[in-house]
């Protein structure tokens, strides 16, 4: 089981062919194309959106792994060692795949390859650097690098959506209560309202306003809401649509930056991985590309790869970006004047964590009162608004 790919090829006679196809990678689908005696033009992975498949946790990942070069590196044979390692894992889907995997080695295929069928499950790091592994000879070591990797990654990710989590289950939290006193609280004074000869307030106005439109066309709101939920996904998996939103994504304020600097720690991070495997940097950027979940900076990369392969320098393709910090330009024109590229990229990636960390925590504790003054008066307005009238008409009363 591959990965879905978008291609145009054409034939010798310059005809053009386009469709999906499913290929293990697409190496595996440019020479199954030009062994039909056609040239690829352009080769995409399509992007599918799966409600109940997804990809293996970083956490997992980075058991696997561990556990897996530790046995490897005491002598254990890598089939008994799956196995073993197999056992313990609670992942149902990498149970499942580790089986699969063992299977296929006592066919005789190379554990890449054998990884590889279940791609889609993986990121591309995991099997990309199987396969540098294969050709250095050092898979306990390769291991512990992805191992590192995806346990860094599960921590920072843990953190940022952490940050993220709790804004987002206080505003619904109070959207809750503020509908609940709308439409159950505000009905019990209508009549009170109703009968009062005296002039409404207008926040009371407005809440009425709100309750009727809720009551009357509560269902098909609820509906537009859900085809706008639909019509936004179609959208996403447009490329180019995909890009523009990431690019609009990191010119909002605060959450802008933050993006941004959890784009460069994967980007440091990844291709330090990679190129510390033995990949080369251009390969190990095209990889990274796949990786990054924002499309605007993952064209970037793409576009730096390319550069590269023409014959810019690395540190000169990155400053051409604005989107990378000067400390990251910096760093890989030292590395690659003094020839250590290999620990600048890895002091890059342990600088920008803890820089992401830091500023995840300050975000942290700058939302938490501004939170608590935005929740507060929205329901104060609601409790003020309903409140407001009776008061008025006791007033009246004693007058």
């Amino acid at each position: 089981m591959g990965q879905i790919y978008q291609f145009s090829a054409r034939d010798n006679n310059g005809r053009l062919l386009r469709g999906d196809i499913e290929a293990y990678s697409e190496q595996d689908l440019i020479r199954r194309l030009e062994n039909s005696g056609y040239t690829v033009t352009h080769i995409e992975e399509k992007q599918e959106h799966r409600l109940f498949q997804k990809k293996i946790p970083n956490k997992e990942l980075a058991f696997f792994c561990r556990q897996l070069s530790s046995m490897i590196r005491t002598g254990v044979p890598i089939i008994q060692a799956i196995n073993l390692v197999e056992a313990q894992v609670k992942n149902k889907k990498l149970k499942e795949i580790s089986g699969l995997v063992t299977n296929d080695l006592l066919n005789g295929e190379n554990l890449s390859k054998a990884f590889q069928k279940h791609g889609r499950f993986f990121p591309p790091l995991f099997i990309n650097m199987l396969f540098a592994s294969e050709e250095s000879g050092e898979l306990d070591h390769v291991l512990d690098l992805l191992a590192d990797s995806f346990q860094s990654t599960h921590q920072v990710t843990g953190k940022v959506k952490a940050a993220f989590a709790y804004p987002i289950v206080i505003i619904i939290f109070a959207n809750i209560v503020s509908l609940g006193l709308i439409l159950y609280a505000l009905p019990t004074f209508l009549t009170m309202f109703e009968n009062s000869k005296a002039e409404l307030p207008i926040i009371t106005k407005i809440l009425l306003l709100i309750h009727n439109g809720l009551m009357n066309y509560g269902l098909i709101l609820l509906i537009l809401l859900v085809l706008l939920v639909l019509m936004g996904m179609k959208l996403m998996s447009n490329p180019t649509v995909r890009k523009w939103v990431d690019f609009q994504l990191i010119k909002i304020p605060f959450v802008g930056k933050l993006v941004t600097d959890v784009m460069v720690y994967r980007f440091s991070q990844c291709v330090h991985d990679l190129f510390k495997s033995g990949i080369s940097i251009d390969r190990s950027l095209d990889i990274t590309a796949k990786i990054i979940s924002n499309k605007y900076f993952s064209n970037e990369i793409s576009d730096i790869s390319e550069e590269i392969r023409s014959g810019v320098e690395f540190g000169s393709a990155l400053e051409k970006r604005t989107i990378f910090p000067s400390i990251l330009v910096s760093m890989v024109k030292v590395g690659e004047e003094t020839g250590d590229l290999d620990q600048l990229l890895d002091d890059l990636a342990n600088y920008t964590k803890s820089e992401l960390e830091l500023k995840v925590n300050q975000m942290t504790s700058l939302i938490e009162p501004f939170l608590l003054i935005v929740i507060g008066l929205m329901v104060g307005s609601i409790i003020i608004g309903i409140l407001l009238p009776m008061y008025d008409g006791m007033s009246m009363i004693n007058n």
